[in-house]
C-alpha cells in the first residue's frame, strides 16, 4: 500500500506549500500568501521540471514519445509541449485530481488570500487574486490527464490510443514524476516492471534523501535508486543528475 493518499487533496498541499509571492515583496505586517499545489506556485517549477528532464536524457524537440507517470494536473507536459514536444500524455489516477482537473482554482485562492487578512474582491488582496487566476481550468495540456494505471492489456491499450500508438506499439520513454518516493521499494519495483510493458525506456524523477525531507516518505539517494532498479534511469530533481 503507497505511503501516503495522493487521493487526497491535502497530502498535495502538504507536499507542495509555496511562498506565492516570490521576490515582489509584501508588507511585514501580515504573512505570505502561500498556495499549495496550484497553478501559479508550480507552473515556474515544472517548467524547469521539462527542461531539466530533456537535457538529463538527451531529448530534443520534437522529441521521442513521452508519457508522464503521477503527473498531477499535467503541467510537467505543459511545459515540454511549450518546449516544442509534441507526444507528450500525462497520468494520474488520484480521485483528487481527476474530480477536479477541468476547474478553476478560485475558490481555493481566493481562502489563501483571505487566510492573511486581505479581501480577494478589492485592493491587494484583488490584485493577488489576478496575478494567480486567469481563469482557465487546472490541466491543459493537449492530450489531458489520463485516469490510467497501465495494470492491464485494457489500461495499456487506452494509453496507446491516445497517445496514438498502433497495436502493440511502445512508448519510446515512461517518465513517473515524485512517485517512487510514496511506495515501498517492491511496489516502485512493481512500478518500474508495469511502465516497461508500454514504455520502452523508463526514467524517475525523484527527490532524494536530504535534511529536511518530510517524514514519512521512502527517501533515498540517487544510487540506492539505481541499485532497487537498475534497469531504469534516475534524475535527481533540483541537480538534474542522472543514473
Amino acid at each position: 500500500m503507497p505511503l501516503k493518499d495522493w487521493n487526497l487533496q491535502a497530502t498535495w498541499d502538504a507536499a507542495y506549500s509555496i511562498g506565492a509571492e516570490g521576490d515582489t515583496g509584501h508588507p511585514s505586517t501580515r504573512a505570505e500568501v502561500k498556495l499549495g499545489y496550484h497553478r501559479a506556485a508550480m507552473l515556474p517549477y515544472c517548467r524547469m521540471r521539462a527542461a531539466g528532464i530533456t537535457q538529463a536524457l538527451g531529448w530534443t524537440p520534437p522529441g521521442p514519445s513521452i508519457i508522464l507517470v503521477g503527473a498531477g494536473f499535467g503541467w510537467t507536459a505543459e511545459a515540454l509541449e511549450a518546449l516544442g514536444y509534441t507526444r507528450v500524455l500525462s497520468l494520474d489516477v488520484s480521485t483528487y485530481v481527476q474530480g477536479t482537473k477541468a476547474g478553476t482554482e478560485a475558490t481555493e485562492v481566493d481562502a489563501r488570500i483571505v487566510g492573511v487578512g486581505l479581501d480577494p474582491a478589492a485592493g491587494e488582496g484583488a490584485a493577488l487574486r489576478a496575478r494567480f487566476l486567469d481563469g482557465g481550468a487546472r490541466a491543459r495540456a493537449s492530450r489531458g490527464v489520463l485516469n490510467e494505471d497501465g495494470n492491464s492489456g485494457q489500461s495499456r491499450g487506452r494509453i496507446r490510443q491516445a497517445l496514438g500508438l498502433a497495436g502493440n506499439q511502445k512508448a519510446d520513454w515512461g517518465v513517473s514524476e515524485s512517485v517512487l518516493e510514496s511506495l515501498t521499494d517492491a511496489e516502485a519495483q512493481q512500478a518500474s516492471s508495469i511502465a516497461h510493458q508500454y514504455c520502452t525506456q523508463v526514467a524517475h524523477y525523484v527527490v532524494t534523501l536530504r535534511e529536511g525531507n518530510h517524514p514519512g516518505y521512502n527517501w533515498k539517494t540517487l544510487e540506492a535508486w539505481k541499485t532497487l532498479i537498475p534497469a531504469d534511469a534516475f534524475i535527481e530533481a533540483g541537480t538534474f543528475r542522472v543514473l
